[in-house]
């Protein structure tokens, strides 16, 4: 059984479709009604939904909690998925940004980023000669 939401297949595992008919058309509402909802509605909506299992019992709740559980694992999928296209997007606009940059304007940015990095590692560095001690003298006591 497969049904579109918000312009992505939705497939719903056998042991939901065993529901009664009452129980299945509420779950159909809610489930059409998180289409177009924002980001992170449905891990909401599908613990709700979830939490409502035992009160309802038997074979109809665990079939309510297997839909929620599934809602939750839906919604943390296109959350992902959604995450990595963002991220693939910034590295294909930054890269037509260096792209577009003249030679000497390139060979600038990238002098500018080794020395942020040398900064960083020497930042680094200096943190964990402070610090190191601390990890590796049990008899140290940080008194605040």
């Amino acid at each position: 059984m497969s049904q579109k939401i918000a312009s992505k297949s939705l497939v719903v595992p056998k042991s939901i479709v065993s529901l009664s008919a009452t129980a299945a058309l509420l779950l159909i509402s809610l489930l059409s009604g998180c289409a177009g909802m924002p980001s992170g509605s449905g891990t909401q909506f599908g613990m709700a939904l979830a939490s409502f299992a035992p009160m309802i019992g038997g074979k109809q709740g665990q079939s309510l909690r297997q839909a929620g559980q599934f809602m939750v694992q839906q919604d943390m999928l296109a959350q992902r998925q959604q995450r990595e296209q963002e991220q693939r997007e910034r590295a294909a606009a930054h890269q037509r940004w260096l792209n577009a940059l003249s030679p000497s304007e390139r060979l600038a940015y990238e002098r500018e980023q080794q020395r942020k990095q040398t900064e960083t590692m020497r930042t680094m560095t200096e943190g964990l000669r402070v610090l190191g001690p601390l990890f590796t003298q049990p008899d140290v006591i940080i008194v605040r």
